[in-house]
């Protein structure tokens, strides 16, 4: 009996949409096949080894235009969930990393853990979420805000992800790591909504907040002209994360004009520089 195998040409993604069973009869839907192609790439860590194209098709049973919308899909979760993006030449697959290495911290590009570039992405949303003139609020962002965003790119709070694992697990990692932390809201209209999420005291001692804007720009295909208003509150953020990593041992103060990751910032009340 030949292999089932869906030749619709479907050009648009619908993560519910049953294209094929499988051998043993279990229905192959878009978002299971992206899964799929997901866990083939991130077998291969950090774009060090190539998958070929022909080989993954063979796992995914579809034709051509089918094919270009399932990988179009895959390269969307990976870089928005991940970091990491998918690069087409000569029939070979790649998988490369698009974050930028952090201070103290291990360079992302080397880093063969797809949850590592998760951690990272969390970050950057809970720098970009809420709009600066919140002022207090500017990177606080509430449970359900989050968990809302993890809905987008495909991950459940109560299922663990093909490629992650339990996202759950993974936040409490985090804040038990220092990269996050958490505390109350004044008040909250239900029990659980009522905890914000930030930057933990390890993430705001290490990480460069213009580096991870960068990240951000990078990541989503746009320019700090169109996020003016966060531009300028990640420069100020920049110039206090300066002056803290200047008094850590690991900056050369020897150098003539030593380097801070990310540059110096711009102190956003007096727009002075750090001399």
């Amino acid at each position: 009996m030949a292999p089932a195998r869906y030749n619709g040409k479907r050009d648009k993604y619908d993560e519910d949409l049953e294209l094929y069973k499988d051998d043993d009869g279990e229905p192959m839907t878009m978002g299971k096949l992206v899964a799929m192609i997901a866990q083939h790439m991130l077998a291969s860590p950090g774009g060090k080894s190539a998958v070929k194209e022909n080989l993954l098709r063979s796992f995914v049973k579809v034709d051509s235009v089918t094919w270009e919308c399932l990988l179009k899909k895959t390269n969307e979760k990976l870089r928005r969930s991940c970091g990491y993006t998918i690069v087409q030449k000569d029939g070979t697959l790649y998988l490369t990393n698009i974050l930028p290495g952090l201070p103290n911290v291990e360079d992302l590009a080397e880093m063969a853990d797809a949850q590592k570039g998760f951690r990272f992405i969390v970050l950057v949303f809970l720098m970009m979420e809420r709009p600066p003139s919140l002022a207090k609020e500017f990177g606080k962002v509430p449970s359900e805000r989050m968990w809302k965003f993890f809905e987008t790119l495909g991950y459940s709070s109560t299922e663990p992800d093909e490629v992650l694992g339990d996202i759950k697990m993974l936040i409490n990692t985090m804040i038990n790591e220092g990269l996050l932390a958490v505390s109350a809201k004044q008040s909250g209209p239900a029990p659980g909504d009522d905890i914000l999420y930030e930057w933990g005291p390890v993430a705001v001692k290490t990480i460069s907040p213009q580096m991870v804007f960068d990240a951000f720009l990078k990541i989503h295909d746009t320019n700090a002209a169109q996020w003016q208003q966060h531009a300028e509150k990640v420069a100020d953020w920049q110039f206090r994360f300066a002056k803290e990593y200047k008094k850590h041992s690991y900056y050369d103060r020897k150098r003539a004009k030593p380097d801070v990751p990310g540059g110096r910032g711009r102190e956003l009340k007096t727009q002075a520089a750090d001399a």
